[in-house]
Formats: structure tokens, C-alpha cells, sequence
């Protein structure tokens, strides 16, 4: 029942996803939050294995996307380079400390603030872009979404998004295009630290990654991504952005008074 759960929830994050243009943590992290212990799995492994598991499934959603704007030449390689090495170094600087004795409840008040930033933002439709072109945003912007990625389990693109869009003159779909990449590393960059730093010598686990749960949520994850794409036609999207973000406020809400 367990792992029908975790299916299902690939399916709506992978047609969510492509819906609205935001990565699937928000909705992996607090149900693997919520399942993991159930699971027999411990409460600080839970943390850090919820974490890693969203980071190594968004990894993998978002490879596609980052390949075919490349392909595109919507983005360069040059840009791929300055934004890596600095997303490098921002998620282990988050991987390093989520792997330090951080206090779990710590980490789900920081993601249900994520959370609400994150609903406020769907629920407002952007201003008239009005953009400056700051050089050194592409970096930046690189290490602070690698820092919160790794921290939270998120690809990262609420907080490159708005920076790009904000401080450079890229256009939006050049926005789309980038932010896609920068998605794309944090994650994998995020997945080869939890690996690297958390040995979990128990059955099931690559690193603090769960298995049967990547196994489970990641299939139906990339089907529901390509009928999202398909349905960004046709639906309504103001209209589903502000249900999704009233369901964010409400599982920030929950995580918090938990």
C-alpha cells in the first residue's frame, strides 16, 4: 500500500512539476517525512533519507529538460560551467551541515518556511519585469539555490528563478532554460554528497537514499511529467497555482504545529 502511495505521488508530482515550473521536493520531502519513520526507519535517518531520495529523484526528472534546452542552445556550456562550480560548492556547504547533528526539527521549520515563500509566490502573479544586468548573478544564484537544494531536498529553482529574473536580462524562457540546469546539478551534485558523506549500513539504501521508494515514486514520476506537459494547454494554470499553494500552506502548517 506503502509503495502505491509513493506511485501515485510520483504521477501528481511529475504532472505538478510540469504544470507549474516548480521541482517536486516540496511534495516528496514532507511525504517521505511523514511515511519514512513508519517504515521502521529512524528519526534522524528519515531526515536525511527523505532529503537525499527527493534530491536523487529530481535528479533524474530534471536530466530531460536540462538536455533538450542544451540542445536547443538556449543554454551554453560556459553558462553551465559558472553556475556548476558555484552550485557545487553550495550544496556541500548544505550537505556537510544537514549531515552534522542538525536537529530535525530544525530542518522541517526552515522547509515549512521553504513552503510558504514558495505558496505566497503562486498565489501573487508576477509584477512587470523591471531587471537589472548584475555579472555575477549566474554564480550566486548558483550557490544559494545549492545551499537551500542540498539543505531541503529541493531542486533549487525557487530560489534561482527569481534571482535571474530580478538581476539579468536573460529572457523568460532563458530564465526556464537555466534554472532547468541549475535544478539539474544541485540535485546530482546534492545526491553524489549524501552518498559520499552518509554510509547507511542497512538493506535497501544507497547511502541515506531509500531504494523502494526511489524505485516506486520515480517510473510514474516521468509518465505524470509528460501528460503535465501535455495539459499546460489546456488547464487553467492561475487557477491551479492558487489550489496548490493553499495545499502548501496547509502541509507547512502541519509540519510545524506537528
Amino acid at each position: 500500500m506503502v509503495y502505491l502511495i509513493f506511485a501515485i505521488t510520483g504521477f501528481l508530482v511529475g504532472i505538478i512539476s510540469s504544470l507549474l515550473g516548480i521541482g517536486g521536493g516540496v511534495i516528496l520531502v514532507p511525504l517521505f517525512w511523514h511515511i519514512f519513520p513508519k517504515l521502521g526507519i529512524s528519526e534522524p535517518l528519515s531526515v536525511k533519507s527523505s532529503i537525499a531520495t527527493s534530491l536523487s529523484l529530481i535528479t533524474c526528472m530534471s536530466l530531460s529538460s536540462s538536455r533538450v534546452h542544451l540542445q536547443r542552445g538556449t543554454i551554453s556550456y560556459r553558462t553551465i560551467l559558472k553556475v556548476g562550480v558555484a552550485s557545487f560548492a553550495g550544496v556541500v556547504i548544505g550537505s556537510i551541515a544537514v549531515s552534522s547533528n542538525v536537529n530535525p526539527d530544525t530542518l522541517k521549520k526552515l522547509f515549512s518556511i521553504l513552503l510558504i515563500i514558495v505558496s505566497l509566490r503562486l498565489l501573487k502573479e508576477p509584477p512587470e519585469r523591471k531587471s537589472r544586468n548584475v555579472k555575477p548573478i549566474l554564480p550566486i544564484s548558483g550557490f544559494l539555490s545549492g545551499v537551500v537544494s542540498s539543505s531541503l531536498g529541493i531542486g533549487g529553482g525557487v530560489v534561482a528563478n527569481p534571482l535571474l529574473f530580478s538581476f539579468t536580462k536573460l529572457k523568460s524562457y532563458e530564465v526556464v532554460a537555466v534554472g532547468s540546469a541549475i535544478t539539474f546539478l544541485n540535485a546530482f551534485f546534492g545526491t553524489v554528497s549524501y552518498i559520499a558523506l552518509n554510509q547507511v549500513n542497512q538493506k535497501a539504501f544507497l547511502g541515506p537514499i531509500f531504494l523502494p521508494a526511489f524505485i516506486a515514486t520515480l517510473p510514474s514520476a516521468v509518465i505524470g511529467s509528460k501528460i503535465g506537459a501535455r495539459l499546460s494547454y489546456r488547464v487553467n494554470r492561475i487557477a491551479l497555482k492558487r489550489v496548490f499553494s493553499l495545499i502548501l500552506i496547509a502541509v507547512a502548517l502541519k509540519l510545524i504545529l506537528k
